[in-house]
């Protein structure tokens, strides 16, 4: 007796795309079929993959600049307080030797006059403006002064 041959109870199939599959071979064709949709699925998911490890690679390279870029920042600005502050220091201080330099002007003018006037009531005066300065002489001879010649200054 021949026997029936086994009944294939899955066929019909209906794919989620709505397709009849009627036959084993419609199967095989539509399994080909998308096992190649999935290994282009799969392809799309390794290059996204790939494309987000960069993008992280980059990010983090830029979060690394942007720290570089904010320490240099911060020293840059701490630099400049710190020359700022030596500018008013280097400021001050001309400031100061010059009020200095006023002073010792003012007091060697005064001297100048003092000893203009007092050169002018000693005996000796020229008539050039010249006023000759004698030597004065001492009993201690380390106290004399100039080669006993006299000194001439230009009275002001």
């Amino acid at each position: 007796m021949l026997r029936k041959p086994p009944r294939i109870t899955e066929i019909p199939i209906v794919t989620a795309g709505g397709q009849v599959v009627n036959s084993v071979e419609e199967l095989d064709m539509h399994l080909e079929f998308l096992n190649a949709q999935l290994e282009e699925k799969q392809k799309e998911m390794e290059e996204a993959k790939a494309k987000l490890l960069s993008t992280e690679e980059n990010l983090r390279k830029l979060t690394d600049a942007a720290t570089e870029v904010k320490k240099y920042y911060l020293k840059l600005r701490s630099e400049i307080a710190k020359s700022d502050s030596d500018c008013n220091i280097l400021s001050n201080q001309i400031k100061e030797f010059k009020r200095r330099q006023e002073r010792l002007r003012e007091e060697v003018n005064e001297n100048v006059k003092y000893y203009t006037e007092l050169l002018t009531n000693i005996d000796g005066t020229s008539s050039d403006g010249y006023e000759v300065v004698k030597k004065v002489s001492s009993k201690n001879s380390s106290r004399s002064f100039g080669n006993g010649m006299g000194t001439l200054i230009k009275g002001h």
